[in-house]
C-alpha cells in the first residue's frame, strides 16, 4: 500500500500520522497501555488499540492519549518513543 500522500506532519504529538485508516481487513486489534516519551522529557500515557504493518519494515499503532479530547490516530510505531506498560501478571 503506498503511504506517499496518506500522510502528514503535525506539531501535536508524533510528527507523522495517518490521514485515513489503512484497509480494515489489514488491521490487527490489540489493546496495549504505554508511556509516550516527549522530546521535551515530558510524557503522557495511552493506549494503543490496533496495529498495522504497512510496506516493509513500516509499524503502525492506532493512539489515543489518556485523558485528551483528541480522536484516536494512526501513528508509526516507535520503540523510543512509545514503552510498553505490563498489562498482567508480575
Amino acid at each position: 500500500m503506498p503511504n506517499d500522500h496518506r500522510k502528514r506532519s503535525t506539531a501535536d504529538g508524533p510528527e507523522t500520522q495517518w490521514v485515513q485508516a489503512p484497509p480494515e481487513e489489514e488491521i490487527r486489534r490489540v489493546y496495549e497501555p504505554v508511556e509516550i516519551r516527549n522530546r521535551d522529557g515530558s510524557w503522557a500515557l495511552g493506549r494503543i488499540n490496533a496495529r498495522w504493518h504497512g510496506d516493509p519494515g513500516q509499524d503502525w499503532c492506532r493512539l489515543r492519549i489518556v485523558g485528551s479530547d483528541r480522536p484516536a490516530r494512526w501513528v508509526p510505531f516507535d520503540p523510543d518513543v512509545f514503552v510498553e506498560l505490563q498489562i498482567d501478571g508480575t
